[in-house]
């Protein structure tokens, strides 16, 4: 840590220190698995899977139906089109749960490209974690990195009945975000000021962009509303955000 301290003050760099120190304690902060050979990555391979954990990160879609001008996965070119079969999703979840040993709560987090390309798979893949957490004792929980506008009813279903976490990319004000997210088929992704609204028991939910890669929930009674609120509205200290819960 010694040559980390320009510019910084010696009680900043031994807090980082000490702060380093009971991550690497807790297990959180591990160096790269180093192989020699062929047959030392095999070992590293099998001593891994025999580790118990709860969390698996299923890339769902080798696609999306955006041409985000930053996107690094299209720049790596790992975007080929193809999806993830069910087949496949499946023996996921059985390996998931096999490696499971002393762990009650399992997370699966549907990734891509856009995980909703590969609708019917999300599906099933819920419906079956579920099944064998019903003859396992175990509980499942869900999360999504997706772009929103795939969105629709049946999703939005399937994410308030399990609870899913989601991460919605956003690019700020809209056209800023119609700049830099385009859809794959060259036309510009025109997007209003929220990103998407459903209602649920008399409350309205409404996602909107806001800085990058971030977006607030706010929601509102539709018995007070009588408009909804503009841009300027929104912004930090007005009567319109901090009223809304985000």
């Amino acid at each position: 840590m010694a040559g980390c301290g320009s510019g910084l003050g010696r009680e900043a760099v031994e807090t980082a220190a000490r702060e380093i120190r009971g991550l690497r304690k807790q297990g959180f902060l591990r160096g790269p698995v180093m192989v020699r050979d062929e047959q030392d990555e095999r070992r590293q391979i099998a001593r891994l899977l025999k580790m118990a954990t709860g969390n698996i990160e299923l890339y769902l879609a080798e696609a999306c139906n955006l041409r985000c001008r930053y996107c690094y996965v299209d720049a790596n070119e790992c975007l080929h089109g193809k999806l993830m079969p069910p087949e496949i999703a499946r023996a996921a979840v059985d390996l998931i749960f096999a490696r499971a040993k002393g762990v009650d709560r399992l997370q699966i987090t549907f990734f891509g490209g856009e995980p909703l390309l590969n609708k019917p798979v999300l599906k099933e893949t819920v419906a079956y974690s579920q099944r064998l957490a019903r003859r396992h004792g175990k509980q499942v929980r869900y999360s999504m990195t997706t772009n929103g506008t795939l969105l629709d009813d049946e999703v939005i279903s399937l994410i308030k009945r399990y609870g899913f976490g989601l991460m919605i990319s956003a690019d700020g004000p809209p056209e800023i975000h119609n700049d830099h997210r385009p859809l794959a088929n060259g036309w510009f992704n025109w997007q209003c000021s929220y990103l998407d609204a459903f209602t649920d028991n008399g409350l309205l939910h409404l996602f909107v962009p806001h800085r990058w890669q971030r977006c607030l929930h706010l929601q509102l009674p539709e018995t007070e509303l009588t408009r909804l609120p503009t841009a300027p509205e929104l912004q930090p200290g007005c009567r319109a955000a901090t009223s809304c819960s985000n």
